[in-house]
């Protein structure tokens, strides 16, 4: 799913994940690229891809996630069990 360029703030990153985190079962790309996640938002999606066994593909460049949210992702992609993240 492409949601590029929309603006997406932290709050609604941190709703994407919780989605993800809990009832996604189908979706395996998504593509946040150019939105206003920031670094709450990497760290919830970085929560999600601790769980979530189904997303292959998520693209968070030019989100302004920093430092805070790099980490969190790197941390949770050490910790991983979906097999397409390894």
């Amino acid at each position: 799913m492409d949601v590029f360029g929309n603006r997406i703030p932290s709050e609604g990153a941190v709703a994407i994940a919780k989605a993800l985190e809990t009832t996604n079962r189908t979706l395996e790309s998504l593509n946040l690229y150019d939105n206003e996640i920031g670094s709450e938002g990497a760290a919830a999606f970085a929560k999600s891809l601790k769980t979530n066994r189904t997303l292959k593909g998520l693209y968070l460049d030019c989100n302004d996630i920093g430092r805070e949210g790099t980490v969190a992702i790197a941390k949770a992609l050490e910790t991983i069990r979906n097999p397409y993240w390894k």
